[in-house]
This record gives C-alpha cells, sequence and structure tokens, in this order.
C-alpha cells in the first residue's frame, strides 16, 4: 500500500546537509507541506547562508525541478509542493546550489508534524 500523502497543513521536519563537508555543516527547518520547491529554494539559501547569486536545481530520483529554461529539461519548481514529492520520514532529494561549484545538499524528510498552535513557519 503507497504512503498516505500529508495534507498541506502538515508540518515537515527536514536535515539539510552540505555534501562532503567535514566537519558536516546541517541545518534543521521546518516548513509546511504545501511549501513550493520555489520557496524552499529561498528558506535553504537563508538557513544556509547562501547569497541566491547563482543558479539552483531539485533533483528527485530522475526528476529535476527548478526554474524554467530552455537549456534544461526542468520542471516548473513554482508548481511541486513539497508534500507532493516526500511524504514519509527518510524520503529525500538533493538541492544543488551554483551549478558551476556544484554545492549539492542532501534533504531529507525526517519527521511530518501536526502545527503548533501559535507557531510560524517556515523556522530554523
Amino acid at each position: 500500500m503507497p504512503a498516505k500523502r500529508p495534507d498541506d497543513s502538515s508540518v515537515f521536519q527536514l536535515k539539510v546537509t552540505l555534501r562532503g563537508s567535514d566537519p558536516p555543516i546541517w541545518r534543521r527547518i521546518f516548513v509546511r507541506a504545501s511549501t513550493t520547491l520555489y520557496k524552499l529554494d529561498l528558506i535553504i539559501q537563508i538557513a544556509m547562508g547562501w547569497t541566491n547569486s547563482h543558479l539552483h536545481l531539485f533533483h528527485v530520483g530522475d526528476v529535476i525541478y527548478g526554474e524554467p529554461d530552455p537549456e534544461w529539461d526542468a520542471k516548473d519548481e513554482r508548481r511541486a509542493k513539497l508534500g507532493q514529492i516526500v511524504a514519509q520520514a527518510g524520503d529525500g532529494f538533493i538541492y544543488e546550489y551554483d551549478m558551476g561549484d556544484s554545492w549539492q545538499h542532501e534533504v531529507v524528510l525526517e519527521h511530518v508534524l501536526p502545527p503548533e498552535p501559535g507557531a510560524r513557519y517556515p523556522m530554523c
């Protein structure tokens, strides 16, 4: 039986780890399942200290999401919600920032949580 998709109000606890860093460089962020990949890019940029001065892509299995561009065959990140690509603890994907230097980040869904009353998301 396939995993049940969380509803849009669910909160995802994500661990974002920069690949190849020693010691590990990581952040734990909390976002709604309804967060688009477009917004997730901005959230990861802030959490990891990037300056939004380079292109990025999301690698989800064999599917690539990003800003629409004729140079690569990427699905539109503005139309993809996080809850559509990950559903249960352990699911993950790669966020790549700066295609020249190829800073790759492993993004793993650690927990699916109910929203806390009064909490504002995203949260780091």
